[in-house]
């Protein structure tokens, strides 16, 4: 039993829970008070201090007085901290979370030629189909409406439908689906309000701001407000529609009320670091889903509606089980189910970057140490500004071609440092005026004088060498920014990150346990669990009955359901582990100080260094930084030479290296920060990569052929921050000149290669496929400067957005109510053209259209050789300039073979 959501909702807080009897409702009274420092209190803060607690007997008491102490500058605690999650604190922090029921679905809108694409805010065109997948019941329901005249009847289809279905597409195994087909949209509507009463979550993909809203537009239009209510559960509000601006352009969403709706694209976002070129749901499955075939159709979907229902209703179910297919590969759902759970929030605050960090920060401080927080820190407030934090530190590299190279790399840097210094707010106890000289000088132990601030505003002076003996004897350390932190007592927020890493490396280990016993249970591989054991009785053995595989094949897939688990939560406390140190730097966060985000960067920088050091120590003997051994550094890796000449080799110098940097840092961690016992070990490295060939260009870009990771033979590129990987080249482009790059660092002559570059170009010169060659960018703020530009033409225009404003035009221009405009937030392909069209000089297209349109073929010429300059010849130059190429062309080609002659 845990809940699913909360509502406040007037003297009272509302807590659905999901049991193994189903979901029930309880009531709450309304929890109201706040503490203040007083000698004689009972309560504790982080840092010590005696609190009273003020209890309140409705929220008219409890706000009245809470002002009162605000105007009178009395510093609270806990005032700030919304009832529900009050109540979460109490009654539900630590039990585990609940197994929701999620519904994934898919809209499809009809359209009118005549008016354009509906859109949230003009909902003119009715629902066509929804297609919906209860995970929790493992069915496909889909709801729809013919299109006229098209002889279907109402009511569910029957096999021989489904079977057409099938044979478009096949459709899921072992999962029943069931069509029901009605003569309006309200009918439909009826029965999509019925469908989605036992789901706790709606999950569509961008449906926060286009699927949720629309059908909640469309409800209240067809069927009347007082049916909005079945959207939220039974006794919560109404939903509500909200404005969300994105890159200052306005988006209406809708909140619904102890029902959740979760936009799988923003858990994606959330969770997946790389941007993409685009985010188009197919798109993203192309990528991530490579064995789930697309459905292709021709003209517009306008068109198949009308033309071929059923294979619109196949597309229908499609894009339903994408959603499904992602969370059966990524478990982004279960993720953050699992993630507001251990942080006794709601499911609202897993895409935001503070919450989750505060909430576990508050409620471990409550149940572990019986401590209260203080309040967030007002907006604006005096020492609360955007002042920016030094970065990692980033060594440059050498440039060029470096064979069998080595890394390794710190665990968790951030996190680890944090807890070797012991930073948290209770623990700071002053800051050196000299920042980071001071850590520096007392490393060193000069006679420089140093001035420590105390956090009382009194100040001491002394020598360097002497601030060495006095931190010592006082049992400070000090951090990379000259920030002093006590060590007698372990830290609240260390002692966070070291539950939050312990419970990481148990859930690793067992997962790496469920997944041995899915690996040695019987005589089956992992790969044969589909196998049929009357089919493929020779390969499984005549000793075996069809009970006993059954039971195996049970026992695999519950090792592996298992696995993935415990995968889940060990990502989980992966990103609570990093994601608190990004919570110090920002300053609206409740734990915020500037000096605690400095020292966390200062402390790694410092490290790295030493690392680069000692890398080369071990492998020249000289501890030097920037020696011969060492080709390149950053944040918290160092990569190297191993000077052989064979993998072999290199993998054990790379091992002897990373052994012999580990055994440095406590030393190192004693005697330039002054960490004492229990917190000097707290720094770690694995040996990361051997790559036997490679090319590092700059800071940050670096390309490597790996032929062992972590242990284990591969063969793989490495691309960092190159222009080949960039989401400003088509991914078939990039694929390509990655692959060039490749062939070369596995000792393919250059010529050859060179020769295929130049075939390469020729080919995308000649291609049909106008959309293969386009430039992809991201826009933004076109509104702002589409106003601009119509009021003043001479205003300056970056290059992509008067592109974009250039093809807005074109629609008005060619009556074009097929294809949507751009707006902020797409995807967009710039293409250059051979003339000058009034001030416009390129041309773009949504990237997520399925074709050029037809006014785009007739009347625009792309320019080429523009095209091919900064789809080729441009990326590659900048790798290979590192080894002294450039790239080819046919006059290069023509000049180098007269050469040799």
């Amino acid at each position: 039993m845990s809940y699913i959501s909360t509502l406040n909702k007037g003297s009272d807080v509302l807590v659905w829970e999901r049991t193994n009897a189903g979901r029930e409702l309880k009531t709450f009274r309304a929890p109201y008070y706040f503490y203040t420092e007083n000698p004689e209190g009972t309560f504790k803060s982080m840092k010590g201090k005696k609190l009273i607690r003020h209890e309140f007997d409705s929220a008219d008491a409890f706000h009245g007085t809470r002002n009162n102490y605000t105007s009178d500058g009395i510093k609270m605690y806990e005032s700030d901290l919304m009832p529900d999650l009050r109540i979460i604190s109490e009654h539900y922090y630590g039990l585990p979370a609940p197994v929701l029921n999620v519904t994934f679905f898919d809209i499809e809108v009809d359209y009118n030629k005549d008016v354009g694409f509906s859109s949230v805010r003009n909902p003119y065109a009715p629902i066509s189909a929804i297609a919906m997948y209860h995970q929790y019941s493992s069915k496909f329901v889909v709801l729809a409406v013919p299109p006229p005249d098209s002889g279907y009847a109402s009511g569910t289809v029957t096999s021989d439908f489904i079977e057409k279905l099938n044979e478009i597409a096949p459709l899921p195994s072992n999962r029943p689906i069931e069509v029901i087909l009605f003569k309006t949209e309200k009918e439909l509507l009826v029965k999509f309000l019925a469908e989605i009463q036992e789901s706790d979550v709606l999950s569509g993909w961008n449906s926060d701001f286009f699927d949720m809203p629309y059908i909640t537009k469309r409800i209240e239009s067809v069927l009347g407000r007082q049916h909005l209510r079945k959207l939220s559960f039974e006794g919560a509000d109404l939903p509500k529609y909200r404005e969300v601006e994105i890159y200052n352009v306005k988006n209406i969403t809708v909140d619904l009320s102890g029902r959740i709706s979760a936009d799988y694209l923003a858990l994606f976002r959330k969770y997946e670091v790389a941007d993409r070129q685009s985010f188009k749901l197919e798109s993203v499955a192309d990528d991530e889903l490579p064995d789930l075939p697309k459905l292709k159709y021709k003209g517009s979907l306008h068109d198949l509606y009308r033309k071929d229902f059923i294979y619109f209703i196949r597309y229908n179910i499609r894009d339903t089980e994408i959603l499904i297919g992602f969370e059966e590969k990524l478990g982004y759902m279960a993720l953050s189910n699992e993630m507001f759970h251990l942080s006794g929030a709601t499911f609202k605050h897993v895409t935001g970057t503070l919450k989750l960090a505060e909430l576990a920060i508050m409620n471990y401080c409550h149940h572990d140490l019986g401590v209260i927080v203080p309040d967030a820190p007002p907006r604006g407030m005096a020492g609360v500004n955007n002042e920016s934090i030094q970065g990692a530190y980033v060594l440059e590299p050498k440039v060029g071609v470096h064979n069998m190279v080595g890394s390794i790399d710190i665990k968790s840097l951030y996190p680890s440092s944090i807890r070797a210094i012991n930073i948290s707010p209770e623990t700071l106890m002053g800051q050196f005026n000299e920042a980071v000289l001071a850590c520096e000088e007392i490393a060193k132990g000069s006679l420089m004088t140093l001035t420590l601030v105390h956090e009382d505003n009194t100040s001491e002076e002394h020598p360097a060498e002497e601030w060495r003996k006095i931190l010592k004897e006082r049992k400070w350390a000090v951090s990379g920014f000259g920030t002093v932190f006590d060590q007698t007592t372990k830290g609240i927020i260390p002692a966070i990150l070291e539950e939050w890493y312990a419970t990481r490396k148990k859930y690793q280990k067992l997962k790496k346990e469920a997944e041995k016993s899915t690996q040695s249970d019987g005589n089956l591989s992992a790969l044969d669990l589909n196998a049929d054991p009357d089919r493929d009785g020779g390969i499984i053995g005549a000793q075996r009955s069809k009970r006993e595989f059954a039971v195996e094949k049970s026992q695999r897939t519950k090792n592996n359901e298992l696995a993935g688990y415990y995968d889940r939560l060990q990502y989980v406390y992966k990103i609570k582990l990093n994601s608190l140190y990004g919570a110090l730097t920002n300053m609206f966060f409740r734990f915020y100080d500037l000096r605690m985000g400095e020292s966390t960067t200062g402390t790694g920088r410092i490290i790295l260094q030493h690392q680069c050091a000692k890398v080369n120590e071990v492998l020249t003997g000289i501890y030097d930084l920037k020696g011969e051994a060492v080709i390149y550094g950053d944040t918290d890796s160092t990569y190297f030479e191993t000077f052989v000449d064979n993998k072999e080799q290199a993998v054990k110098i790379a091992d002897l290296v990373a052994s012999k940097v580990n055994a440095s840092y406590q030393k190192f961690m004693q005697d330039t920060f002054l960490c004492n016992p229990e917190f000097d070990d707290k720094i770690s490295a694995d040996r990361e990569l051997v790559s036997d060939r490679g090319i590092f260009v700059d800071k940050k870009r670096y390309i490597l052929h790996i032929v062992d990771l972590e242990g284990k033979s591969i063969d793989k590129l490495k691309v960092m921050g190159l222009d080949t990987k960039k989401t400003t080249l088509p991914k078939e482009v990039s694929i390509k000149l990655n692959g060039f790059i490749e062939r070369y660092l596995k000792g393919e002559e250059w010529d050859i290669i060179a020769t295929d570059i130049v075939a390469y170009k020729d080919q995308l010169k000649n291609g049909n496929d106008v959309m293969a060659i386009g430039l992809p960018r991201g826009i933004k703020g076109i509104e702002e400067y589409t106003e601009k530009y119509r009021f003043g033409s001479d205003v300056r225009l970056p290059g992509h957005v008067a592109a974009a404003i250039h093809y807005n035009e074109c629609l008005d221009r060619y009556n074009d109510k097929e294809n949507v405009t751009i707006v902020t937030g797409m995807k967009i392909k710039v293409f250059y053209l051979t003339q000058t069209y009034g001030r416009f000089k390129s041309i773009a297209l949504p990237t997520d259209i399925e074709a050029a349109p037809e006014w785009f073929i007739e009347n625009f010429k792309v320019a080429m050789p523009a095209h091919i300059e900064r789809l080729v010849d441009k990326p590659l130059e900048n790798i290979i300039k590192a080894i002294g190429k450039c790239s080819p062309s046919h006059q290069s080609l023509l000049t180098d073979s007269l050469l040799e002659f």
